[in-house]
């Protein structure tokens, strides 16, 4: 009988992942999909999981030269997560979510909340878009919109409005 495979496994581990025995089976125009399929059948079964993440360079890395000519191994760091398995680049860099604070009220030490500033300066620019429109108002500005009659239309009305009716 075979022993199982222990689940204790170390945090990160780098592993060269040999791809060029899987691709060479397939069409050219299936390379690079049975070269990510491998890297991620190789992964499983050395590792013993059953799901794996690619990160975004990883298959960037994979699909760089085309569909016909993908790698023939990828060097690959290997690490455990919350999420589960994540495959990425030896030098890739992992930037860690922050939590977000709600953007509606910031609390401060005291227990006080206070509207955020975004909403002052949207508030500043509405008034000054409500005075910009009064100003022209006054001035005389045209704010009308064309209307959606065709030329010929419009013509016809202007000629109509510019004749005056005669006095018998």
């Amino acid at each position: 009988m075979k022993k199982e495979k222990a689940h204790e496994l170390p945090a990160e581990k780098i592993i060269t992942v040999g791809l060029r025995k899987g691709w060479l089976k397939v069409p050219k125009n299936e390379r690079g999909k049975r070269a990510v399929a491998e890297l991620r059948e190789r992964l499983m079964q050395s590792l013993n999981i059953d799901s794996i993440k690619i990160s975004v360079r990883v298959n960037q890395a994979l699909w760089k030269r085309g569909m016909q000519h993908p790698p023939s191994t990828i060097r690959v760091k290997v690490t455990h997560e919350e999420d589960g398995v994540v495959v990425r680049l030896p030098e890739e860099l992992v930037i860690k979510k922050e939590e977000k604070k709600p953007k509606k009220l910031l609390e401060t030490a005291k227990g006080i909340a206070k509207v955020p500033e975004t909403s002052k300066k949207t508030e500043k620019v509405g008034k000054e878009v409500k005075a910009a429109e009064k100003a022209g108002e006054k001035s005389g500005m045209h704010t009308e919109q064309p209307s959606r009659e065709s030329p010929q239309k419009e013509q016809v009305a202007k000629e109509k409005e510019t004749e005056k009716p005669k006095e018998a």
